[in-house]
C-alpha cells in the first residue's frame, strides 16, 4: 500500500552525477565478454575490454581512426 505523503525525495536514490555514471556504464560494460563500440558521428569514442582483444587495438589508438574504415 502506498501513501502519498508529499515526501518522495526522501525514498528515492540520490542521482549519480555524469562522472560517476560514465564510470559505472564502463566498469559494466567492461565486464562483458561481448564487444561494444560507442561512436559518435563516426567517431569511436569507447570500446570495452573485450572490443579491444577482438580488434587487436587500443581505445586510444581506435580514437584516431573512423569506424568506415573498420567496419
Amino acid at each position: 500500500m502506498s501513501t502519498d505523503d508529499g515526501n518522495d525525495a526522501a525514498r528515492d536514490p540520490p542521482l549519480l552525477d555524469d562522472a560517476e555514471y560514465r564510470r559505472c556504464l564502463e566498469n559494466a560494460l567492461d565486464e562483458l565478454d561481448m564487444g561494444v563500440v560507442l561512436t559518435d558521428d563516426g567517431q569511436i569514442i569507447y570500446v570495452n575490454a573485450a572490443q579491444e582483444r577482438l580488434l587487436g587495438y587500443t581505445l586510444e589508438e581506435l580514437r584516431a581512426i573512423r569506424t568506415t574504415s573498420l567496419f
